[in-house]
């Protein structure tokens, strides 16, 4: 009897050591997918994320021609905005596996002059240019909004850049309420986060 209990006791001991060893063998580690076979477009424009009237129009793997000059990406996508047809704006997201490329893309992409939320233009009262930084959206972002008007052409809009992990984000919208662009800013970081922080 007592060489059976040692035999069992032999035996268990033996099957946990091969579970632990089978169990240790298949944890692996996943290889991150590369920045340039990312999808982004599943990012961009969700429901919800966007106000009344203001819906996700054509996406392009080309970036606008006002970032030609931005270079060093690994991906980028563009989605434009449109109002009643007519198109708003649109959002633009770089992927950089290079951080000091990130930095210059973004040093130029959120160059809007003075920052702190200064006045820093006013041409008669008719056109009001307001820059800032915004603490809550990515690990920096920067604001540009337009109030105003032009021989009776309204030129309010608004830009925002920021920054998260490997990403350089630009948003504009023909709206002189910053929080309008803040709010859909706020999701896209969420979502940005989750996909391209490593």
């Amino acid at each position: 009897m007592r060489v059976r209990i040692k035999v069992q006791y032999i035996i268990f001991s033996v099957l946990i050591v091969l579970i632990f060893l089978i169990t240790s063998c298949s944890t692996f580690t996943s290889t991150p997918v590369p920045f340039s076979e990312i999808d982004l477009e599943s990012l961009l424009v969700l429901s919800g994320d966007l106000p009344a009237g203001l819906t996700g129009a054509q996406v392009r793997d080309q970036v606008p021609e006002m970032f030609k000059d931005i270079g060093g990406y690994d991906n980028a996508i563009f989605r434009e905005f449109e109002r009643n047809g007519k198109h708003i704006g649109g959002v633009t997201i770089f992927l950089y596996e290079s951080l000091d490329a990130l930095d210059v893309a973004y040093d130029s992409i959120g160059d809007f002059g003075e920052s702190g939320g200064k006045e820093i233009k006013n041409t008669g009262g008719e056109m009001k240019i307001t820059v800032g930084n915004i603490p809550d959206v990515g690990e920096e972002a920067k604001y540009w909004v337009v109030e105003g008007s032009f021989l009776g052409i309204s030129l309010d809009g608004a830009d925002l850049a920021f920054t998260r992990c490997h990403s350089v984000v630009h948003i504009r919208v023909d709206t002189a309420n910053i929080d309008v662009i803040v709010a859909y800013a706020k999701r896209l970081d969420k979502r940005i986060t989750e996909l391209v922080c490593r």
